[in-house]
Order: structure tokens, then sequence, then C-alpha cells
């Protein structure tokens, strides 16, 4: 199976940010082609057609246009970046519609400063490049400090898939026992994922790669979703070597959700209800995150980084660390909820509050999730509807450990 580009779709709960790593490509302008109409000619029955630029942009104006800024300038000319697929509102004879669209990101990827330039490559031809670092040639025109566009695009180049990227991977585990090394320098160890298909990294092949934080059965044939980085080892006795490692593992072969690095999904691609428990960052501990599997009656729970300088480039999401059953509420358990006047519930044996996770609403239904502090219980309650009144639905109860995953 080849690599699977995950689109990222958007989800307020857990925003991961992501890495750039783009090569930088030597900017070489194609060769200047005659306008079919230019240099102010008059077309009969139609108004003069403004002057066009035909002059390649230099270096100096293409690093200007790449990043924030450059607005005005147009030429032909070639840039590097990211290539993405974004949903963008296009206006066409009075009629604004959305409309999936191809750009090649130049900067800043990921953050609201995004600079981004609209190609009119296909939408289909370009997926096959989605999340891969290319060099596109054509007429660019920089419209404003952040997008623009770029006319008659052509990939000249591609350097495969960006540090950065999310890729969906199928291979076979290889478990490596760690080694000694002079000064403790050692080649790494762990889980190690030899790839079906090898994939192509700064134009390079690419055929195992490190399963990062995470331990899978060895000699297991995998389908597994992750972050795609760059790592190194060495450095001091011996040369640095570099090598690829997937971070933020989700086995999608295990029935665990498939992770974007935005959104959680399931194997239909729907998204999942998800909530998570942010109490340990208060102690520099990891934030808990839950995902709801309904059709499998059980919840997912990941890990998110504590709080860390964004400048190191780590994955903040430590991938899925274990499950736990998600049951039905007896009356047993209803029997020993109680309210305060706030509406808060609490557990009328030890008078603990519970804590609010998370809320949502639907019409005149709201859902909420909230957890026990002394002990990690996960309670679900439904109000409103008909009867105005607040219900325990769902529970997941006490475990003792997290299972080890396969």
């Amino acid at each position: 199976m080849s690599a699977k580009i995950i689109p990222g779709k958007g989800m307020p709960t857990t925003p991961i940010q992501q890495q750039q790593d783009v090569s930088p490509i030597q900017n070489q302008a194609p060769a200047q082609q005659k306008p079919i109409i230019g240099d102010g000619e008059l077309v009969p029955g139609a108004q003069k057609v403004p002057e066009k630029n035909d002059k390649p942009l230099d270096a100096d104006q293409l690093r200007m246009v790449a990043g924030v800024g450059g607005v005005g300038i147009k030429g032909p000319g070639q840039l590097a970046g990211t290539l993405a697929i974004e949903s963008r509102r296009v206006v066409e004879f009075g009629i604004a519609r959305q409309e999936d669209v191809a750009v090649l990101v130049t900067a800043n990827r990921g953050k609201s400063d995004q600079v981004g330039f609209a190609l009119d490559i296909p939408v289909a031809e370009a997926k096959k490049f989605v999340n891969q670092d290319l060099a596109v040639s054509g007429n660019i025109d920089k419209l404003s400090a952040t997008q623009g566009t770029i006319k008659a695009a052509k990939i000249d180049a591609t350097d495969g898939f960006a540090f950065g990227s999310w890729l969906q991977l199928s291979g076979t585990v290889e478990n490596r026992e760690p080694m000694m090394g002079i000064g403790g320098e050692a080649p790494p160890s762990g889980s190690f994922l030899k790839l079906d298909t090898p994939i192509n990294i700064g134009g390079a092949a690419v055929k195992e790669l490190l399963v990062e934080g995470r331990m899978l059965t060895d000699g297991a044939q995998v389908n597994v979703t992750g972050r795609l980085d760059q790592r190194t080892w060495g450095g001091v006795e011996r040369g640095r070597q570099t090598y690829a490692a997937l971070s933020g593992v989700t086995n999608q072969s295990a029935g665990e959700p498939t992770f974007d690095g935005k959104s959680f999904q399931d194997s239909a691609g729907k998204p999942m209800e998800t909530f998570r428990n942010d109490a340990p960052l208060a102690y520099d501990g990891n934030a808990q995150i839950f995902v709801v599997d309904q059709g499998a009656d059980k919840v997912w729970q990941g890990a998110e980084r504590a709080r860390m300088d964004p400048r190191v480039g780590l994955n903040p999401f430590l991938g899925i660390q274990g499950s736990a059953p998600l049951e039905t509420a007896t009356p047993a358990d209803r029997a020993r909820i109680g309210f305060d006047p706030q509406g808060t519930p609490f557990d009328k044996g030890t008078n603990q509050k519970y804590d609010l996770l998370s809320e949502s609403r639907s019409g005149s239904l709201s859902s909420s999730w909230y957890r026990n502090p002394s002990n990690g219980e996960l309670l679900k309650f439904l109000s409103g509807g008909f009867t105005g009144g607040t219900d325990l639905t769902q529970i997941v109860r006490p475990q003792a450990s997290a299972p080890r995953l396969p």
C-alpha cells in the first residue's frame, strides 16, 4: 500500500502545530512566452488590455513574494513550497461557491499568516502531490500580503514528503534492541516500520521509519498514521546521523481512530466525539485526550505534551495510549449521583464534585462529560429535551492501569 495523505479538517479540541521543513530549490524562470494579447493592443469591440509583465522575476522579487508582503509583484518565475488542497470561496458569474483549490504554501505553513498561491492545476492531478515539497513555475501574481496566484502553473520538481506531514503508512514491524555506543551515542532502538512501499523524502527513497514512543508487535503487518519527523543521533564521538520517524502514532490495524493533526476520524472517515482533561498541565503533566468510539463501545485515551517552547518542533500529540469500555449507566450508578444548587453533579457517598470536561448543545438537548477527580471515572450526562431534566447515560469506570496497546 502506498503512502496515504491525511488532509487536515480542523478541530477546536486539540490544535496541533505542524513543522515545516521545505528544501530550498534554485529559482529557474521559464522561457519568456509572447502573450496572445499584450503591450496595450486594442481589440475591436473591447477595452484596452492592461500591459502584461513578461520579464522574469529576479531572486529578490521571488524572495519577497514567497514571504509575507510583496503585494503587486507579478511576472514569470519559479517558487518552492509545499502543496496543499484548500477550500476557497470562488465567485463566477456573480454566484459564490466553495471550491477545492491546489495551493502552493511558501511560508508559515499552518499559521494565521500562511503564504499560499492558488494554482490552476486540476485538483485531481494536484492530490498526488499533497504535502510534498515542490518547485512550481508559471505566471506569479501576489494579490495580497499572504495570497497570490500562479497561472499556467507547472510542477518542475518534487522533493517528496515534507517533514511535518501526517501520513497513513503500511508495513511490517521490526523491533530492535538498544545498542551500546561510544559516549552513549547509539543508533535508535524500538519498533521500526519497514514500509510496503518506500516513500520519497528530500529526493531520497526511505524504506523504514522509527515508530516513536510506541512498541508494536514484532513481525506484525500494520497500518498506522502519524506525523513524519526528522531525527538525529551522534554528532560528538561519531558523525551526526539523520533518520525519519513517525510520531503521534495511531494504529488502525488495532481499531484505533485516525488522527490527522487536527481531528480524529473513524474507519469510515467520520469525525469522532472528543474531549480532554487539561488538569495535569497545572503540574507539568500531559493533557489527557479522550476519543469516544460509540460503535465499539469504548473510549480511546491519548495524550498531549505539557507546555513546551514551540520552537523545539516536537509533536505535541503523543499518540493513543489505551482504551476502556464505554458502558450504559445502571440505576445503581444514577442513585449515587447528586446535584448541587448550580447543577454540578457529585458523588453522594463522598461528596466529591465532578469536574466538567466538555459540553455541547444540539437544539434543546445538551451533552456533558464529567470526570471524578478521585478515581478518574468518566460520566456522560444528557440535559434538556422533553423532560428538561439531567440524566446520567454512559460511564467509563476507573481503570487499574492503561492496557498495553498492540
